[in-house]
């Protein structure tokens, strides 16, 4: 029983970012630059992930917006290419849906 409970929490900290799965959601932005990002993701772990301005689609609360809206600080969930064989950024969505809910929902 306990080997089945310590594997459950391996397995469930190793897909924390869900790296495995080509996803990092709530990764905080540590720099931008031409051609690449670097992003902390939840696990406390660094990426340099690649875009491109033509081939990476951005967005900000649902709008496609240019890769150069990125800044430092700015949260994160960046899908990669699974077609590519290094760290593709293919969708990056700025900020979060439960932050942009609780804003929409003051008064």
């Amino acid at each position: 029983m306990l080997g089945l409970i310590s594997g459950a929490g391996i397995s469930a900290t190793r897909n924390s970012d869900n790296d495995e799965d080509g996803l990092f959601v709530n990764a905080k932005v540590v720099e931008v630059a031409d051609g690449h990002i670097s992003i902390i993701a939840q696990s406390g772990s660094e990426h340099v992930i690649a875009i491109d301005g033509a081939a990476t689609r951005v967005t900000r609360n649902g709008r496609v917006v240019s890769a150069r809206e990125l800044r430092v600080g700015d949260r994160v969930t960046v899908e990669l290419d699974a077609n590519k064989q290094i760290k593709f950024a293919k969708n990056i969505s700025i900020g979060s849906a439960p932050t942009q809910v609780a804003r929409n929902n003051r008064r």
